[in-house]
């Protein structure tokens, strides 16, 4: 738990002032919710019932035993190694399959890599987690396969992950387009009564924070795609220079 304005600080700087990526943050299940009204005080508790069945679960998962293997003196307990079932197999495959898929996107950002490559994993151990928790809710019941219940469950749960780490990476500034995009943004609500405008009127007042009108014009493409602007058409003239692009 730490405050939303710490998270800054989150990266990795070398000596020489440079990001590293050192890879801590991508093995983090990490979670950013918005923040709720406030409220008057409502006395909320734990049902008693629900707690019952909490102590019941883990006292459960407690008792559970690694294999015994006598044959072996000097090392007689050995995990027990649990598979996917057949449509657990499945789900799986689907899940990868999914996964895979938003990695390969075009445009997919190199600083989201490191975490989904980990929360491929983490389905999988979240899966197996959930496994034994409907396992010890049973009383007496044998270690069984990883169903495709568990796997769609634990993808729920990655997408939760993954929707919260881009949050979080928003905040830490881990990507650049990010900050450029504020710079514009903020000019545009210093000129409130700009209803449209060309790259060049926006470079002139902005030229300090881009290097060229092509960088700054990278962000304005990445600010269309979230819906900040459109670019609308413009009617070229019969003679002379075909005229740049407009923005609203």
């Amino acid at each position: 738990g730490t405050q939303p304005d710490v998270i800054t600080s989150f990266k990795a700087v070398g000596k020489a002032g440079l990001v590293l990526d050192d890879g801590l943050l991508d093995r983090l299940l990490l979670s950013f919710p918005s923040d709720l009204p406030a409220i008057e005080e409502c006395f909320r508790e734990v049902q008693p019932e629900l707690a019952e069945v909490w102590r019941f679960t883990v006292k459960n998962l407690l008792q559970y035993e690694q294999w015994k293997d006598n044959a072996v003196p000097r090392r007689p307990d050995r995990p027990k190694i649990v598979k996917f079932s057949e449509d657990g197999k499945a789900a799986w495959v689907e899940f990868t399959r999914r996964h895979a898929a938003e990695l390969n996107e075009s445009g997919f950002p190199g600083y989201m890599r490191g975490p989904w490559s980990k929360l491929r994993g983490y389905c999988a151990r979240i899966a197996l987690t959930l496994n034994f928790l409907h396992l010890a809710s049973c009383p007496g019941g044998e270690i069984e396969d990883v169903t495709a219940r568990e796997v769609q469950a634990a993808e729920k749960l990655v997408t939760y992950f993954k929707e919260h780490y881009k949050r979080v990476a928003i905040r830490m500034g881990a990507d650049p387009r990010i900050t450029k995009a504020a710079i514009v943004i903020s000019w545009l609500k210093r000129n409130k009564r700009l209803e449209s405008f060309s790259r060049s009127e926006c470079y002139q007042d902005l030229r300090a924070s881009f290097s060229s009108p092509d960088a700054l014009e990278a962000i304005l493409r990445f600010l269309i795609t979230y819906n900040y602007l459109q670019e609308t058409v413009a009617t070229p003239p019969p003679v002379g220079r075909k005229p740049g692009p407009k923005f609203e």
